[in-house]
């Protein structure tokens, strides 16, 4: 007799976001431990995430990787993951073929990742994020960018039916859909089939599914059922003609969208930037306010074409900066086409009244790039409102820019 499993009896939070915890060590309740190796991406700093229970309560080792942070004494690496990197990433810190979790979240490529993953590497059982924004009969997923990076609005990853598509693709079997509509769980195909047991729902996406039950941030700072609508509308793919052909295009491709004149503005307000701030930002500038956007994480950069010919000042507006007595100096490297132009500090009860700052661009830069240049920001200090007692907010937050304007030095600052 086969006996059947409801997963959603087992959910439970120690360190996962929600009931992630549970769930897994359910499953390895089940079909028990390999090796004890599990790999996470997107862990932030590795507090509250998928696969610090099990490195506490189950003596499991393996790696974490995330953009924005590093410890090494607990395994975690700063790596930036993408398709193109993903196998080259794991061949570099010795993966082995077959290990017991792989747990994905980074907001947006989640589903490129685990497809790009050479079937050289088995994990035993699969965490994704999905977009449950997306109804369950909806296979549609975002278009890729190896430069993506979530914007805040609900245009990110792919929907339920999209990965039942790709783990079956995969040999792997949709088990369950966490009750806050954010993680699914699959277990290999080869690894159930010697199990006398089956699981409530198991590869039904449209009953497994379940709604958005979190709150996503808003630009009015009303916090609502899942992330805002997409301004720009902008299409998905479908999990079928990315698997019958197993390509897709980067989307990287155009390397801006946006041309500079002189004494053009860009204005990070609510009122005038919603369009424009998907057109030109990669990573780190999360959804406009009413007055300003702040920069998430420790990383940011965007590309645009200046049309000058002759050397340009950069003039970043500076809204505020996150700190506190907890948190009380933020250094911010400005970076233009891999050169390092400047370091702001920012220090807790010595902010000036006006944050502006000016960043040179010589005109050697721009005629090297066609007019194309790069602003990276790199940024030690940040922190979140959660950390500093300021409110729930979890974002890793540190200046907020009202305006950037971009000056031919021939002309006069006014």
């Amino acid at each position: 007799m086969i006996t059947t499993i409801d997963l959603g009896l087992h959910e439970k939070k120690v360190f996962s976001q929600n009931g992630e915890d549970g769930i897994i060590a359910k499953l390895f309740e089940i079909i028990g431990f390999s090796n004890n190796y599990t790999v996470e991406i997107g862990v932030e700093a590795g507090i509250e995430c998928n696969t610090r229970l099990l490195r506490e309560n189950n003596h499991c080792q393996g790696i974490q990787l995330d953009g924005n942070h590093e410890n090494l004494s607990q395994g975690l690496y700063q790596e930036f993951v993408t398709a193109e990197n993903i196998n080259s990433l794991f061949a570099k810190y010795h993966v082995p073929k077959e290990f017991d979790l792989l747990s994905i979240d980074i907001d947006g490529n989640d589903f490129y990742l685990w497809l790009s993953l050479h079937t050289f590497y088995q994990p035993r059982v699969v965490v994704v994020e999905y977009n449950s924004s997306l109804l369950p009969h909806e296979d549609k997923v975002v278009q890729y960018s190896s430069q993506g990076c979530w914007d805040g609005t609900n245009y990110f990853g792919a929907s339920i039916l999209a990965w039942q598509n790709l783990g079956t693709y995969k040999g792997y079997c949709l088990v369950y859909a966490e009750s806050n509509g954010i993680n699914l769980f699959f277990i290999r195909r080869n690894i159930l089939e010697k199990l006398n047991i089956t699981f409530l729902n198991i590869d039904s996406p449209t009953q497994l599914y379940r709604p958005p039950n979190y709150e996503g941030f808003r630009a009015d700072n009303h916090p609502s059922k899942g992330h805002p609508p997409d301004p720009l509308k902008r299409p998905y793919l479908t999990s079928h003609e990315i698997l019958n052909t197993g390509k897709f295009k980067d989307n990287r491709a155009i390397t801006y969208q946006f041309i500079a004149y002189p004494d053009t503005k860009i204005n990070f307000t609510k009122e005038t930037s919603d369009l424009l701030h998907p057109k030109i930002f990669r990573q780190g500038f999360y959804l406009p306010e009413k007055e300003f956007t702040w920069l998430d994480g420790s990383y940011a950069f965007f590309a645009i074409k200046l049309d000058l010919f002759s050397d340009a000042l950069l003039e970043f507006k500076i809204f505020t900066a996150l700190l506190s007595h907890q948190n009380s100096t933020l250094e911010v490297e400005v970076w233009i086409n891999n050169i390092l132009m400047d370091i702001w500090t920012f220090q807790y009860n010595r902010l000036p009244d006006k944050l502006n700052q000016f960043v040179y661009c010589p005109s050697r830069l721009l005629a090297e790039n066609d007019g194309i240049i790069t602003i990276e920001f790199k940024i030690e200090g940040s922190s979140s409102p959660k950390q500093l007692g300021l409110s729930h907010d979890k974002r890793h937050l540190s200046i907020a820019f009202s305006q950037i304007r971009f000056y031919n030095l021939t002309q006069s600052l006014t």
